[in-house]
């Protein structure tokens, strides 16, 4: 069973990339890290912890910008 890479943060709609710094929790909701640590890194959907998502691995196409 594979991850499901969402595109947004759940809170705020911020857009991710292969690169962005994501946090799930074990239900696979999904926010940004200002939005992650403004929860304290507690989904407010499941109670569940916000850990690092894995990321995906960059190409030569990858846009660099982080959040």
């Amino acid at each position: 069973m594979a991850l499901e890479m969402k595109t947004n943060c759940e809170k705020c709609d911020y857009e991710f990339h292969s690169k962005s710094n994501a946090f799930i929790c074990v239900k696979e909701h999904t926010f940004c890290r200002e939005c992650a640590e403004n929860l304290f890194y507690v989904c407010p959907n499941c109670n569940g912890e916000l850990v690092v998502r894995p990321k995906v691995k960059p190409d030569e196409n990858t846009v660099i910008r982080d959040r």
